[in-house]
């Protein structure tokens, strides 16, 4: 049976490519003879969760296109940030943390995603109700595109923080693209 492609689409999101897919069709039959397709239809009841294509992102300056204007600066020792080529460099030093933080308002009880790449190497990510406090969230997080986090904040404003620790000698990590959306 040939199936034309002439129909709706359930439409979804791809977190790393930041792009619409399609996927889960079913086939409209004619009334008649039932053997007609006459179009595709997205599965029923698709609410769509988020359109990353918004200006809703509550994170400023997370593409760091020419600087790390809006992130705090959290270094300590010999740890140092800095921009590099578009992207917020962590370089722990032999021993000290490198760190940036932004604080962001939020409504306290609703559903936000945090998306980011980790360009080398791993870092620690917080997410707390006070500067460097970890009460909604802490984690190391490796290298990838498209991380995700999803949580409910209790309070607001909420301070998200990226860091590289000194692991055995300097190391340097990269972050790029984070967005920050109601859920």
């Amino acid at each position: 049976m040939d199936i034309p492609f002439v129909g709706g689409a359930y439409k979804g999101y791809s977190t790393n490519l930041n792009d619409q897919v399609c996927q889960n069709f079913y086939p409209v039959l004619d009334q008649q003879d039932g053997k007609t397709i006459l179009s595709l239809e997205g599965v029923p009841g698709l609410l769509e969760m988020l359109d990353l294509t918004s200006d809703d992102n509550l994170i400023s300056n997370g593409e760091f296109i020419s600087d790390l204007t809006d992130w705090d600066d959290k270094d300590a020792l010999t740890g140092v940030s800095s921009w590099n080529s578009g992207r917020m460099q962590l370089t722990s030093g032999s021993e000290g943390v490198a760190a940036r933080e932004q604080d962001v308002i939020v409504t306290s009880g609703v559903e936000y995603i945090l998306f980011f790449d980790i360009i080398s190497n791993s870092v620690d990510i917080t997410i707390g109700t006070t500067s460097g406090g970890s009460e909604i969230y802490a984690a190391t997080l490796s290298v990838g595109t498209g991380q995700t986090i999803i949580f409910t904040p209790t309070g607001s404003p909420i301070y998200i923080r990226f860091k590289r620790l000194e692991d055995g000698g300097s190391v340097t990590s990269y972050v790029d693209n984070v967005r920050l959306y109601k859920n």
